[in-house]
């Protein structure tokens, strides 16, 4: 019979892998392995445990999701009641809804796991770019390295960045400093020639609010590390021009068709049209204004929503929108401590809400990034019963 942290390090590596099998360049196509295997996870942490405490602002959320679905005839190819299903499962495992000894164990050392791998990941994808490597190319949209989409790897890269960068601030050595501060400009180059515009703006934004707050009681030496930064960057450009290629790419394109933001513009008027048309309960969780498959913008039932913010706001409405954010600030509330752990978690909070406002797979349980936000915030929801006395769990 295994020891309880035995078992739940199991899981927590069991879960990780999951996630990170399901977006790689090279799928493995679970399918509704994905699910049963949060499913069986949730069910064991749950009845090895003692009486749940519920956060009952995510149940409100959830109930609201839920009226969206009731009020609305949605199509049937959009399976509303699956999809809200497969959310509620994954928020009950991950997410701020459920909390117990053991699942705040369990998250800490997932959220671990995940980050590591998320590092590693990057680092392979970034060495596979210097060697040329076609292997690099195997997904879909340029330069995705390990996982399946371009627009998976730049927020993964942003995300590996920004955690390297806490490394190098947790450790005393300065050697492992200098190794994660390399590790970090890796990622760095690696989420530059993915191309993602609003991952580079996120992530670089939550790496400047990470070290503003390491520094906000010493000012001149945080000034200090970004003019030194910034005059790094410049004078190594010359070095790595070549791998804003897709980028600047993106920018002509938007340009050309009338603005640098047009093609999500026309997305975000689209959600705010829907919000017009159902203002209280909007149009249904997991619902889209297209009247059959063949409207979709990706088909099979998905949509490209555009901003997840305008999602909430355009399918689960006013209802949704209050509920989400009464939920949301509460988490983020309870995030008091002053450590370095907790600067950590709101500097990728702050990436997630700069990269939501034009990516929106905040509602969309299958997604990996949908896991990584619910499961930052689950982190964050539990951070009042974390000791940091002691060496944190995070590493």
């Amino acid at each position: 019979m295994f020891k309880t942290k035995t078992y739940i390090n199991l899981i927590a590596v069991l879960v990780s892998l999951t996630v990170l099998a399901n977006n790689t360049a090279i799928s493995l196509g679970l399918g509704n392995a994905y699910y049963a295997v949060f499913i069986l996870a949730l069910v064991v942490l749950l009845i090895s445990t003692i009486r749940p405490q519920i956060n009952w602002s995510m149940v409100f959320f959830i109930l609201a999701c839920y009226c969206s679905v009731l009020v609305n005839n949605i199509p049937y190819f959009y399976k509303p009641f699956e999809r809200l299903a497969a959310f509620v499962i994954i928020i009950g495992l991950i997410g701020p809804l459920i909390k117990t000894p053991t699942l705040v164990t369990f998250r800490q050392l997932l959220f671990k796991y995940l980050n590591n791998l998320i590092v590693v990941m990057v680092l392979i994808s970034f060495l596979g770019l210097l060697a040329n490597s076609s292997l690099v190319y195997l997904g879909r949209g340029g330069f995705t390295g390990l996982f399946k989409h371009t627009m998976i790897l730049s927020p993964m890269a942003a995300i590996s960045m920004i955690t390297c960068f806490y490394y190098a601030a947790f450790y005393k050595d300065k050697y492992k400093k200098i190794v994660f501060y390399f590790l970090a400009f890796f990622s760095f180059i690696a989420c530059v020639t993915a191309g993602s515009r609003a991952a580079l703006i996120a992530g670089m934004l939550s790496a400047l609010y990470f070290f503003y707050k390491l520094n906000h009681k010493n000012l001149i030496k945080y000034f200090k590390v970004l003019i030194l930064s910034i005059a790094l960057i410049g004078v190594s450009f010359p070095l790595w021009e070549s791998y804003t290629e897709k980028l600047i790419e993106k920018m002509e394109y938007s340009q050309t068709q009338g603005g640098l933001l047009i093609t999500r513009e026309r997305l975000w008027e689209r959600r705010l049209e829907e919000f017009k048309s159902s203002p209280i309960f909007g149009i249904g969780f997991s619902n889209d204004t297209s009247k059959t498959e063949n409207d979709l913008f990706i088909g099979d039932g998905q949509i490209e929503p555009g901003s997840t913010w305008l999602v909430i706001l355009s399918m689960i409405g006013v209802l949704g929108v209050v509920t989400f954010f009464n939920m949301f600030f509460r988490t983020i509330i309870k995030a008091k401590s002053k450590h370095s752990f907790v600067y950590y978690n709101k500097a990728l909070l702050l990436f997630f809400v700069v990269h939501l406002m034009a990516e929106g797979y905040g509602l969309s349980a299958g997604s990996g990034l949908f896991f990584y936000f619910w499961l930052l915030l689950g982190v964050m929801h539990q951070i009042p019963n974390l000791s940091f006395k002691k060496k944190h769990p995070i590493l």
